[in-house]
């Protein structure tokens, strides 16, 4: 909308749960600067067809839905060679993840003043290393400690801007043992208390920590609760209620509310019996119902396949670091 030549005309499309996501505040902004976008359905959602826009300096977006919002708007306006201008109205959620782009633009030679754009982006000089993605590296790490092993995530330390590298310093609260060095990351021992954890920042921890304190109902009988989670109900799956619904078939409490989820010590689930579990299409459910099935027996998730989106060779993974599995 921002980049393509003038009046040229694209068509974005998309598959899976991406066509169930509305992005309305990033279409607003792009038609206020001059871009058509014509969605397929009445809604601001894909299919997309998208004439492009002169460039246009000076953009504004208004309560966007998510950060990658304002990311992709900074990465577009960047692009061009002088000064541009975003200005924000209202609250970013998980805006840590900002940090983020803003770090990786700078190597890119780009910069972000408050509401102004410095461009153009160039190749760096240097050899650019992505660090390992911290929400994928969290769930091996409550791996770690959940089964009474010890995992450790090289290439991912001190002074990560990702917010998800926050899951050590989490697993800690709840009682594992962690070391965070300047190129690595360690984690083990099993979990022995409850926390309160606030996760606007990072809600894809959500599904992780919600089996560590299950694990910690268990272990010690204490009580958990994760707030900010208020933009998890638009994602892949509706997630704070599959998660709730997939700790109780386990045997555990779980309180659900628009923006909390409470985890607590509940009538467990009969020996011997298989408990079976939908992550409703979701990568990250069935992430989190893996490692329900290091806290509990017999767990068995329908659809494991829909770990595809992110980590296609999940499972073997899982099993190379000693998880037994029954397919």
């Amino acid at each position: 909308a921002l980049c393509g030549k003038d009046g040229r005309v694209q068509e974005i499309r998309g598959e899976g749960s991406l066509l169930s996501r509305r992005s309305a505040a990033l279409f607003e902004a792009l038609r206020e600067a001059g871009a058509e976008l014509e969605a397929a359905s009445n809604e601001d959602g894909w299919p997309v067809r998208v004439r492009s826009a002169a460039r246009a300096p000076r953009l504004k977006i208004r309560n966007p839905a998510s950060s990658q919002e304002v990311s992709a708007l900074w990465i577009a306006l960047a692009a061009w060679p002088g000064e541009s201008t975003l200005e924000i109205e209202g609250v970013v959620p998980s805006r840590s993840y900002l940090e983020l782009t803003r770090r990786v633009l700078s190597v890119f030679g780009a910069r972000v003043e408050g509401s102004q754009v410095h461009g153009p982006m160039k190749a760096p000089v240097k050899p650019f290393v992505v660090e390992p993605d911290a929400s994928s590296a969290a769930v091996f790490l409550a791996a770690g400690c959940l089964s009474g092993g010890r995992v450790e995530i090289e290439g991912l330390g001190e002074g990560s801007a990702q917010p998800d590298a926050r899951a050590a310093d989490l697993l800690a609260r709840f009682g594992c043992r962690t070391k965070t060095g300047a190129s690595s990351v360690v984690a083990e021992g099993m979990p022995t208390r409850g926390v309160e954890a606030d996760l606007s920042d990072s809600p894809d921890l959500a599904p992780v920590l919600a089996a560590v304190a299950a694990a910690a109902a268990r272990n010690s009988g204490s009580t958990s609760r994760l707030t900010g989670l208020a933009t998890l109900p638009g994602k892949e799956s509706s997630r704070i209620e599959v998660l709730a619904r997939g700790l109780c078939a386990c045997g555990f409490v779980a309180r659900a509310g628009p923006d909390f989820l409470e985890i607590g010590p509940g009538p467990g689930h009969e020996r011997g019996s298989e408990v079976v579990l939908d992550p409703a299409g979701d990568h990250r459910m069935a992430f989190a119902f893996a490692l329900l099935g290091l806290v509990v027996d017999g767990v068995r998730l329908v659809d494991p396949g829909c770990v595809a989106k992110s980590w296609p060779g999940f499972w073997d993974d899982l099993a190379k670091c000693g998880a037994e599995l029954l397919r």
